[in-house]
C-alpha cells in the first residue's frame, strides 16, 4: 500500500475522542482515520448511485394523471339529476 503522510489540524477535545476511540477499538488512529475515510466515501458513493436510479426510474413510471385540471365540486357530485 502506497501512502503518504498528512497533517490534520483537529480540536483538542476531538482529538482527544479520537484517540480514546482508537483505544477502545485496539487500533491506531491513522487506521481509524483510514477506514472512517473510506467509508464515508464508500456511503456518498452508494448515495449517488442511489439518487440517479431513482430519478431514471421515475423519468420511466407512468403517469399519474398530473397535469390536468381537478373537477370543481358540482363536476364531481351532479345532484340535478
Amino acid at each position: 500500500m502506497n501512502t503518504q503522510n498528512i497533517t490534520l489540524k483537529l480540536e483538542k477535545d476531538l482529538l482527544l475522542k479520537v484517540k480514546q476511540k482508537a483505544a477502545a477499538l485496539n487500533t491506531s488512529m491513522s487506521q481509524l482515520m483510514r477506514d472512517s475515510l473510506k467509508k464515508f466515501l464508500l456511503e456518498e458513493s452508494d448515495y449517488e448511485k442511489s439518487k440517479k436510479r431513482a430519478i431514471e426510474l421515475m423519468r420511466k413510471a407512468l403517469p399519474l394523471g398530473g397535469g390536468r385540471p381537478y373537477k370543481n365540486r358540482s363536476e364531481l357530485y351532479d345532484r340535478n339529476k
